[in-house]
Parts: structure tokens; sequence; C-alpha cells
């Protein structure tokens, strides 16, 4: 490499952390990048464009891109390369079945060990969150609301566990933006859980934060049923001990409903 472009490459990587890798950098934007929207499910993601954005060499990006492709948040394809990944309905699913159950254990321990001062914190959480119109600030206030109940719980597997599911959850998108009804319902959902953990009500705390990971995930299947420009049928959560099949289709819908009427006739 001419030395020209090897002084260029310093400095644009001069700015890095102390103690903390160029790929480590290159891997934290990128996983920003997915989580902000900015890199959306089936976008392609090329060495040159990443190195550009984030001002890094091409050698990091690549070891930064191939962690990212064996966690599974980028995928390689046929004559695009590596492409932000996809999750099919079922995996949506699948992944908000694991989310109920933890958030339901959260929530209880919660009740148990948060302090009037967190309940208190958690409270001016949902109440600012009232006042806010911008979407992308509402999506920091879910986050902090739901960081602050999760460290309630005191079990700091619990949290661990919580931050990579929330991770793999970046590639399904987030309906806050683009769904007019779900704010209004956020701020339903969030005071019944504010109103159980100030009554120190570990039931009603578990029944509320589950409704609202169901809430979520059916506001996330019609929003990509829209996006897929066909009509998505109601699907019901599945029990935490129960398989999950995937959801009918327009057609398989309508071929029952068909075969349905000739034996009825």
């Amino acid at each position: 490499m001419p030395a020209r472009n090897k002084s260029a490459d310093r400095n644009r990587t001069a700015a890095a952390p102390a103690g903390v890798s160029l790929a480590e950098v290159a891997y934290r934007g990128l996983l920003e990048g997915i989580r902000r929207g900015d890199l959306r499910p089936g976008d392609p993601v090329r060495e040159q464009h990443v190195t550009d954005w984030l001002k890094i060499s091409r050698t990091p990006v690549r070891d930064a891109m191939r962690r990212l492709e064996a966690e599974g948040y980028l995928v390689h394809e046929r004559h695009r390369g590596a492409v932000v990944a996809t999750l099919d309905d079922q995996a949506v699913i699948e992944l908000y079945a694991l989310r109920e159950v933890l958030e339901g254990a959260a929530a209880v321990m919660a009740v148990r060990h948060a302090s009037e001062m967190e309940i208190g914190q958690l409270e001016q959480l949902v109440e600012e969150s009232a006042k806010v119109r911008d979407p992308k600030v509402l999506i920091e206030y879910q986050r902090n609301i739901n960081d602050l109940v999760h460290r309630m719980a005191r079990n700091r597997y619990l949290v661990k566990t919580m931050r990579m599911l929330r991770e793999t959850l970046f590639l399904v998108g987030t309906v806050v933006t683009v769904m007019p009804d779900r704010p209004a319902t956020l701020l339903r959902e969030h005071r019944a859980l504010l109103d159980a953990l100030k009554k120190r009500d570990a039931r009603r705390a578990e029944q509320a934060i589950r409704g609202h990971v169901r809430s979520a995930l059916q506001s996330r299947l019609q929003l990509r049923a829209g996006a897929a420009g066909s009509d998505y049928p109601y699907v019901p959560f599945p029990a935490a001990t129960a398989r999950a099949g995937p959801p009918k289709s327009r057609a398989a819908t309508k071929t029952n409903r068909n075969r349905s009427r000739k034996e009825d006739a």
C-alpha cells in the first residue's frame, strides 16, 4: 500500500477508544446501525461502504462482518454478498415466546426486589414518555423502561440474556415508528405494569408484562403482513409449552374455506 494511503488509514482510525480494537469498533458500529434501522433486513453490507461510514480500514471491518455473520446478523447471498439477515414469521413468533417468559420472570423479581426509588424512576420515565411525539425518542424511552425493570429484578444472568435477545430482535425492526396506535398502547401497558409494581402485586405485574409482549407480537406481525402487501390472519400467541406452527398464508386460508364449502354442500 502506498505511504499516502497508510497515512490516511492512520488518520481515519485515530479516534478509536483506548483499549478497544478497531474490529470491535466496527462490530459495535454495524450492530448499532442495525439497531437504529440504518441497516435494514435484506440490505447489502459492503466493506467499502462500511469503511467510508465508520472511517475504519478494511481489515477490521472484514473481521467485524465475519463475526456478525457467525452470530446470525449478516448472511451471505449469492450474487449479493453480505446482507442484513431477515427473520421469517416463525422465527419472530419463537423469539417473542421466549421474550414473554423472560419478561414475566423479570416482572415477578422486580416486585420482590425493586426499591421505592427505582419505582419512582420508572414512574418518571413512563410519564415523560407520554409527552414524547418523536418516534425515535419514544423508542429510547421504551428501551430505558425495559432496562430499568430488568435491573430491578436483581438477576445479572437475566439481564445478560435479555440483552442478547433484544439484540436479535434488532433484525425484526421497530413498530412504534410506523404503527399509529402503538404509542398509546405502550403507555397503557407501562402504566399497568407500574401500578402492579407500586402495589407489589407479582401476579398482576407478570400479567401486564406478558400482555405487553403479546401485543407487541401482534403489531409486529400486522406490520410485516402489510409490508408484504397481503392480509394477515389473527395468530394466537403460542403457550410457553406449546409448539407454535407457522401461520397460514392467505392462499391456504382461501383453499381451506373452499374445501369447507364443498364438504357442507
